[in-house]
């Protein structure tokens, strides 16, 4: 079953981002119930529509019972390896991938946000450690529960500061379910949140070359 992809692909001359994140805002670590890392992933698409054709046509491909959303947790190892080599050996898309690994459990006490505040920090750090990659971009970050409405405003206000060239044009939030471009986002924080949080490096191997990884 494919999806009505609800994504503005307007923006002619503007680069495009669709961002996801992995991991929790809390900090318990010695229990097990707080991830040791949070992980913002960041893919630049210049070929909007022919990613979400791609995407659709693969999901088409799947047959009849294919998953309404490609999302990386809900699918088994070989749905998850398959999804992942189609992202790779895309051939008309050119993607970008740039991921912020941040190590909560070393950071110190005094210097990590506090949980409400984690998101909209560490996605902000993510744009301004790959400023030099990303100009002007309209923005697609994935649907938080967390952060307010104001979030994303914040960010680019943080972000572009007083820039001659914005980093950030535009920033928006963006449903999972109607956006191929969030799912392969998602793909790929999947990938890196496996590889960091319980050492399980194959998945993060199949997309190993298209992926800019900052750990901070």
């Amino acid at each position: 079953m494919s999806i009505e992809d609800k994504s503005d692909h307007s923006g002619v001359g503007h680069l495009h981002i669709f961002g996801d994140e992995s991991g929790c805002t809390g900090s318990k670590f010695d229990d097990g119930n707080s991830s040791t890392h949070y992980i913002i992933a960041l893919i630049r698409v210049q070929s909007v529509d022919v990613l979400k054709q791609s995407v659709e046509n693969y999901q088409r491909g799947l047959g009849p019972q294919a998953r309404r959303e490609l999302h990386f947790h809900s699918m088994n190892k070989e749905e998850r390896l398959h999804f992942l080599r189609f992202i790779r050996d895309l051939r008309d898309v050119q993607l970008d991938v740039y991921v912020l690994v941040v190590n909560k459990k070393q950071m110190p006490r005094k210097v990590r946000p506090k949980s409400s505040e984690m998101y909209e920090s560490f996605v902000a750090v993510a744009f301004d450690v790959f400023r030099d990659d990303i100009t002007d971009a309209i923005v697609k970050m994935d649907k938080v529960t967390y952060g307010g409405k104001h979030v994303l405003s914040r960010i680019q206000k943080t972000v572009n500061g007083a820039a001659m060239h914005p980093v950030i044009h535009d920033m928006q939030f963006e449903a999972s379910h109607s956006s191929y471009g969030i799912q392969v986002a998602d793909a790929f924080c999947g990938a890196v949140h496996k590889k960091y949080e319980k050492n399980e490096s194959e998945y993060f191997g199949t997309i190993q070359k298209l992926v800019h990884i900052v750990e901070k």
